[in-house]
């Protein structure tokens, strides 16, 4: 007879399946630069059950980054239940021998995730396979996943909620725990930047220290940290989180810093919001100010401070905050964990006795979709690692060092060109990496530049046309031999523009004009434009043209019923992250826009100390102009292109349309300039929305856009995994 308190499930089962997950490298590429990701743990466990009678799924997110999935189904009428663990590890650069060597020692097995999280893979995964071959036979569906990336942004968990449904979820976490959670904290990554003015040492009087200003702010975000750990805590999360993380400024002994930054990481009670604790460290650089007035600084200034949520570089939710909305881990809100309090004596058979945490994890992806999930720990668990590993690689901290060195040069063409204001922002496949605001968003009253400001990014914009006209060939609907004048029929176009083909629109190769851009509606534009003459040229020649992109836009309203704004926000300023981008410029828009400036005396060449005035405000919702946006938006646009360029496959912008846009050329392109010390510009030919270029070794794409008041530029170095948005306040081409 078999004894009831038999384990189902032996020791030496427990620990083989563990030592051989720990042999196989599956550290997050996320934290570390090269790291294997998951797929050969997922192969692996593919392997182990294929004697079992499950359906396995290995779902690649992005190259080398596998979800393992197995289903169990049960015999019906039950509820689905998914064990949801993670496959990926953090880095181990501090044991490389020893790290993917497991070893026991007593009753303890260490090695890379024996703990975190591979020891509750394979609780989950042995589980499955004592119901598949003993039973007993669950009436509902029994899914095991090991995700991928918990230790990144958790694109696994993501991926998996957003392709499956589940009645109930268990999230397996290596945590010390006795009870059921239900809620942690959430949290959010939030930089205090301090900006004050770059001088040399021997220039006192023209100087503004940064991190005077920095040291500060710390020294109240102390105070207000201690005053938060005594209040009262929350009764299942604890105290809130906060504390220090990262700090930089300054680029030499001799110069005065002109900038300093704070890393901190915070959290969030469940029902509080990021938006709650910004404002609380706002309130303390607010303090800071009153302290230290204007004439306190040195050359009368004191330094500004703001605080800025950092942007996850993939997998955030979006919380609205205002007009500003800022990207940040979603947290758990009460009403879920009420939710979850209800049912689980009714699903378990018992009290579940709901506990919280305060650290982050998994448990909020599930609940996106409404999914009630708890996470469970196996108890014994000690601390597996006091840091996350590195957060930023060291090619961006010497790409933060090289953008410092260009602040004196931005501020000095306030003075030296018609400029009144700009912002510089370096990204990388994450994102925005840092960003260098100088001058004024406005200058009559005061306005300092910011990352947040919007900018009209004039002809950059024909980079949304061209991916919306690209996703209207990949779903059928049209292609690139196909010629505009039968979508257009009402517009009684010229027989030679009617001939003219998307490719040769996309490509500036149609032999169509420039265009007068006289009207702020596309369709009247097309209809005053009616009858012009294409040039007949063979072969064809790039000749850029806005009248060929405003076709392209009417192309796409004939055939989805929809205007081209509309398709730009939906499609791509949503999924590419550009959260306060707008698709359309418009009057009720012009306060969260910088002011565009021109000089004030345009019958004459304006020469340094000639004043700027105000550029009159132009509605527009044109193909080849429409979209205004912060560089904090572009930095999204700048990462969708570097991981398309390096393959990764499931973003916004596909590997196969980014390598349609770059070699779907014209026999030319844009005019390059290559000012003294610079490298040469071997080619550059128009590709689909975007100049083409080689420079030495480097693939680049670029683009540059002028408009009424606004000056921008973009430049994208797809083999060094580096970009630059440049976007000015300054008339038309200034930046040309």
């Amino acid at each position: 007879m078999t004894d009831p308190l038999a384990p189902v499930v032996t020791e030496a089962e427990v620990e083989g399946l563990i030592a051989d997950l720990v042999r196989i490298d599956s550290v997050t590429p996320w934290l570390v630069e090269g790291g294997a990701g998951e797929a050969a743990v997922a192969a692996y466990l593919a392997r182990w059950v294929a004697d079992l009678p499950v359906e396995v799924e290995l779902d690649e997110i992005e190259p080398g980054r596998v979800n393992f999935v197995a289903t169990l189904r049960g015999t019906g009428g039950g509820p689905s239940l998914c064990l949801n663990a993670h496959a990926d590890t953090v880095g181990y650069a501090g044991w490389p021998e020893r790290a993917l060597a497991p070893r026991r020692e007593g009753d303890r097995l260490y090695g890379l995730g024996a703990s975190d999280d591979k020891g509750c893979c394979a609780v989950a995964l042995l589980a499955l396979r004592h119901l598949a071959t003993h039973g007993p036979r669950l009436t509902g569906d029994l899914t095991v996943a090991c995700v991928a990336d918990e230790e990144g942004v958790s694109i696994g968990t993501e991926r998996l909620v957003a392709t499956r449904t589940f009645d109930l979820a268990i999230v397996l976490e290596a945590d010390a725990l006795d009870r059921v959670v239900v809620e942690h904290q959430g949290f959010g990554w939030i930089d205090v930047v301090v900006n004050g003015r770059a001088a040399h040492g021997s220039a006192p009087e023209a100087g503004v220290d940064a991190i005077v200003g920095l040291a500060e702010v710390v020294t109240r975000l102390g105070a207000w940290g201690r005053a938060q750990r005594a209040v009262s805590p929350a009764p299942r999360n604890g105290a809130t989180v906060f504390h220090t993380g990262t700090v930089s400024g300054g680029t030499d002994y001799a110069t005065y810093p002109s900038r300093a930054v704070l890393g901190i990481e915070i959290g969030t009670q469940p029902g509080e919001r990021l938006a709650d604790r910004v404002a609380e460290i706002e309130a303390a650089i607010a303090e800071v100010a009153r302290l230290m007035p204007a004439d306190a600084g040195r050359g009368g200034r004191a330094p500004r401070a703001r605080a800025i949520p950092r942007r996850r570089p993939r997998g955030a939710a979006i919380e609205p905050a205002g007009r500003r909305a800022r990207a940040t881990r979603r947290h758990p809100r009460r009403g879920r964990a009420q939710r979850l309090d209800r049912r689980g004596p009714h699903a378990v058979g018992r009290d579940p006795y709901p506990a919280a945490r305060p650290a982050r994890g998994q448990l909020p992806q599930p609940r996106r979709v409404g999914l009630p999930a708890r996470g469970r720990g196996r108890g014994r668990a000690r601390r597996r690692h006091g840091r996350r590993g590195p957060r930023m690689r060291p090619s961006r901290e010497a790409a933060r060092r090289a953008l410092a060195r260009v602040a004196p040069l931005a501020e000095s063409a306030t003075r030296h060109f018609p400029l009144a204001g700009g912002v510089v922002a370096l990204c990388d496949r994450d994102g925005l990496v840092d960003s260098l605001a100088f001058g004024r968003a406005d200058l009559e009253r005061g306005v300092p530049t910011s990352a947040e400001h919007l900018f009209e990014i004039g002809s950059i914009s024909k980079l949304f046309t061209s991916l919306v006209i690209d996703r209207l060939i990949e779903s059928g609907r049209l292609a690139h031999e196909d010629p505009v004048g039968p979508h257009l029929a009402w517009a009684g176009l010229s027989p030679s523009m009617a001939r003219a083909r998307v490719v040769e629109l996309l490509t500036h190769t149609a032999g169509l004009p420039l265009g007068s851009d006289g009207l702020a509606d596309d369709a009247g534009e097309l209809w005053a434009s009616r009858e012009v003459v294409a040039a007949d040229v063979d072969p064809p020649r790039f000749h850029y043209s806005n009248l060929g992109y405003l076709v392209l836009g009417e192309v796409a309203r004939a055939l989805t019923g929809r205007r081209l704004p509309e398709l730009v926000a939906d499609w791509l300023l949503g999924p590419l992250g550009m959260t306060t981008a707008v698709a359309e410029i418009a009057w009720d828009d012009r306060r969260a826009l910088a002011t565009g400036y021109a000089p004030a005396r345009p019958e004459r060449p304006w020469v340094p100390g000639d004043p700027l005035a105000p550029a009159p405000f132009v509605e527009t919702d044109s193909a080849a102009g429409n979209v205004a946006a912060s560089a904090l938006d572009m930095a999204g646009l700048v990462a969708a292109l570097l991981r398309a360029a390096a393959g990764e496959a499931g973003g916004p912008i596909s590997p196969e349309t980014f390598a349609r846009v770059t070699t779907t050329l014209a026999p030319s392109g844009e005019p390059t300039h290559t000012p003294a010390g610079t490298l040469p510009v071997s080619m550059s030919r128009y590709g689909l929305g975007l100049n083409v270029e080689r420079v030495a070794d480097s693939l680049c794409v670029t683009h540059g856009g002028g408009m009424v008041g606004h000056s921008t530029f973009l430049l994208v170095d797809c083999t060094l995994g580096l970009g630059v948005v440049v976007l000015s306040n300054a008339n038309g081409d200034t930046l040309a």
